[in-house]
């Protein structure tokens, strides 16, 4: 079974990882719980998030940077 997109860019993804801890971003998240992803999404101006909860894919600070796994499937095309 040949490789697919999905698995291309997972792989991508798992050889550019990195752990990094940002500064403290100027915005608060919607859940201080998350407040990490606000700082790394500060930091790293080229980062995305996806995520399925509703409070941060709906939060207006990084516009177009914020993805529900739909809309980052469809975005992308992650579907093969």
């Amino acid at each position: 079974m040949g490789e697919t997109k999905l698995d291309q860019f997972l792989k991508v993804l798992l050889i550019r990882a990195v752990v990094d801890y940002p500064r403290p971003a100027p915005v608060r998240a919607p859940d201080p719980d998350d407040q990490m992803l606000w700082d790394l999404l500060h930091a790293v101006p080229e980062s995305m998030l996806v995520t399925g909860e509703a409070a941060l894919s709906r939060a207006p600070d990084f516009a177009g940077r914020i993805f529900t796994p739909r809309q980052f499937v469809d975005r992308f095309q992650m579907d093969s």
